[in-house]
């Protein structure tokens, strides 16, 4: 005798499992991450993150192993984002230029939300940055092949004239990532985006070819 019930799937509670577990495991980072802004990572105890989180200790511990393991899940969850910001923003721009322009943005306004959204301290900032940069080491690899494939088409298309790509990235994203941590603890973002703006047009003059009449004036 064929049923209905013979054909339900019995996998309902398991899901419904999984995702309670989703949710609680993203509450914790988003919990983590703000306190980690706020008071930096020494003064932020397991304690704490389990307190704002809503969550007891036993569950913090299922999802992760302490407090360095939290950490490097929230740059993880943090870069993450941004690269998938930095794709889609590139893949809309029209041109080799506007993708470049709007590569150097993207990034900077991220940093601005990051900022604002998490009430980074300047304190925090100079605690985190170094944490931070030594979890990211993949993350720039993957930050450079974006750039890198940036020039590369450019090239290709005849829009940018530049011997090696991918060291005109590595050298681009050094640059910026010296900005990332002024950025970071600096008030006033204006002035150091219109300097950013300013080494992107320098950068950008040296790059994009032009007519020898140009050539001859420089």
């Amino acid at each position: 005798m064929s049923s209905k019930t013979d054909n339900e799937p019995t996998t309902e509670k398991p899901r419904t499992t999984q995702a309670r577990s989703k949710v609680k495991r993203t509450r914790i980072l988003d919990s983590s991450r703000r306190l980690f802004a706020h008071y930096g990572f020494a003064k932020t105890t397991i304690d704490d993150i389990a307190r704002k989180a809503g969550v007891g200790k036993a569950s913090l511990y299922y999802h992760f192993e302490g407090k360095e393991d939290i950490f490097r899940a929230v740059v993880r969850l943090e870069s993450d984002m941004l690269l998938e910001k930095l794709q889609q923003t590139v893949d809309r721009a029209p041109d080799t230029v506007t993708k470049l322009r709007s590569f150097v943005t993207a990034r900077y306004n991220w940093l601005t939300k990051l900022k604002t959204l998490n009430a980074l301290t300047s304190e925090a900032v100079e605690e985190l940055l170094p944490l931070a940069n030594l979890e990211r080491k993949l993350y720039y690899e993957r930050e450079i092949a974006l750039l890198e494939s940036i020039l590369s088409r450019g090239v290709a298309e005849g829009n940018l004239s530049l011997p090696d790509p991918k060291s005109t990235a590595l050298v681009m994203l050094s640059g910026l990532w010296g900005f990332d941590s002024m950025f970071m603890m600096y008030s006033h973002d204006k002035p150091l985006m219109e300097g950013i703006e300013g080494m992107m047009d320098l950068i950008l003059w040296g790059m994009v070819p032009r007519d020898g009449s140009d050539r001859d004036q420089t």
